[in-house]
This record gives structure tokens, C-alpha cells and sequence, in this order.
């Protein structure tokens, strides 16, 4: 069953060909591997190139060029969002700060870049510089939305930290969301005050994940989910998730 055919509570991922599962495990335990020798922080500083955006990755900072949700994110807010020029936009969790870029570069007339890494906000902060956009990108330090108490926007978009667990360190929080997916859960919550009437969000996560209790969460917190794109790769397959509000929860919660 497609995401964008789901109904609430009553999502399933498509059943892949045998061929592609025997080419996943394989390839999950290559990443296994990676990952047991090589921690988030333990990355020195790199510069990368994603989606034609020319980056400089600090050690601790989500690199895209090694996970690749931020990456599609960014390649639609430039090529298929259609960004409205006059638009503001928030990417939340920034990191790198390429979603950020993406969508100045798309015609956004400003972009606020959060994330509650110090290091991610310098390294957005530069990356938009040296990208030309750092007239329109604002970063700022933030816990979740803490940092734009009372500020609307007509776009959110965030590559979120989707796996169940607690961080240890500053650079596990762009990848572990609390043992129940708590901070999914407060970002949901949260998200309607910082919307304008028409506002919505985008989401970028990636099948490795539990989407099926993700979009049931989200429902939940009174939003609609539809996938608007999706690319499959060797590990996984993506999915970017439109939120839109649904009125029907939200007028029984009134």
C-alpha cells in the first residue's frame, strides 16, 4: 500500500521482491558495521557536495552525504515544492543547514534554521554564507521551537531524528528521538502554533524507521499525512510526509 493511499491506523509498507530484501540485508549490515566503528561525533570536519549545495560538515554535525533523508529533502524544496516567492520557511534541525539553503534558494523570502546543536547552527550559519543565502537564512540555537515562540511560517520542513532511543551525546540527537518517539511527539504538538492558516510541514524519513507508529503518532496529534515523494536506495526507501491540519480532530478537541 502506497502512503499517500493510508488510512489512520491502518498503515503497511509495500512488500518488496525478494531480490531487493536479500540486497537490503546485505547492505544493512555493511551499515551495521560502519556505524559500530564509526560514531556521529567521531567524523572530523569534511566538506561535501549534496544535491548540487556545496557544504562544510563539523565534526558532530549530520552529514548528509552519509544519510541521505536531508538530501532528498532538499532536492525537492528546489526542484518539486514550488516554493511561493514572498513564503517564509523554518527548517527544523538543521544541521548542515541544506534544507535551509534549498529553500532560500527556491525562492523563499526568508528561512530560520534551528537546532539545538551549537556546532549544527555555526555550520549552517557558514554553509548559508558561502552559499550565498546568508542574507536570507537566520540560524538560531533551539530546542525544538523555543527559539521562534510566537513566529508563523508558511513551510516546515525537517529531517527529524527518527529512531527510538535516548541520546547520549549532542551528535545522537539528530538521529535518537527518545525511547517512545518523544520528540516526534512534542514537535506535533507544537507545530500548529507556528503555522500560518495555510501552512504545512514536509518530513523526510526513511523506511529503517517505525513509520507505520510515526504517522499513527502524528495522526493522533491531529495531523494528515501524505507522501508527496519517495526514492528508494540501496538501504531503504525514503519518504518525504506532507502535514496538513485535520480539522475534524482539531474541532473535537475544541
Amino acid at each position: 500500500m502506497p502512503l499517500n493511499a493510508f488510512k489512520q491506523n491502518d498503515f503497511q509498507l509495500p512488500e518488496l521482491p525478494g531480490w531487493k530484501r536479500a540486497r537490503r540485508r546485505i547492505a544493512k549490515r555493511v551499515l551495521a558495521w560502519r556505524y559500530r566503528r564509526f560514531t556521529p561525533e567521531s567524523q572530523a570536519q569534511r566538506i561535501v557536495k549534496v544535491v548540487g549545495i556545496s557544504l562544510q560538515v563539523s565534526r558532530g554535525v549530520f552529514d548528509p552525504s552519509m544519510h541521505f533523508t536531508s538530501g532528498l529533502l532538499a532536492s525537492y524544496l528546489q526542484h518539486a515544492s514550488k516554493i511561493v516567492p514572498g513564503s517564509t520557511v523554518l527548517d527544523l534541525g538543521t544541521g548542515s543547514g541544506i534544507a535551509a539553503i534549498a529553500a532560500a534558494r527556491a525562492g523563499a523570502t526568508s528561512v530560520v534554521a534551528l537546532d539545538i546543536n551549537p556546532d549544527a547552527v555555526e555550520c549552517a550559519r557558514l554553509n548559508a554564507s558561502q552559499n550565498d543565502v546568508g542574507s536570507l537564512v537566520d540560524a538560531r540555537e533551539s530546542d525544538l521551537f523555543s527559539a521562534v515562540a510566537g513566529e508563523l511560517f508558511d513551510l516546515v520542513v525537517c529531517n527529524p531524528p527518527y529512531f527510538k532511543g535516548e541520546p547520549a551525546t549532542m551528535a545522537e540527537r539528530a538521529f535518537l528521538g527518545g525511547k517512545e518517539l518523544e520528540w516526534i511527539k512534542r514537535f506535533a504538538t507544537e507545530l500548529d502554533d507556528h503555522l500560518t492558516p495555510q501552512g504545512f510541514a514536509l518530513l523526510s524519513i526513511g523506511d529503517a524507521a517505525d513509520i507505520p507508529a510515526i504517522v499513527s503518532l502524528l495522526n493522533q496529534c491531529g495531523w494528515l499525512c501524505t507522501e508527496v515523494e519517495h526514492r528508494d536506495i540501496l538501504v531503504e526507501t525514503i519518504y518525504i510526509i506532507k502535514l496538513t491540519r485535520n480539522e475534524e480532530v482539531a474541532a473535537g478537541a475544541g
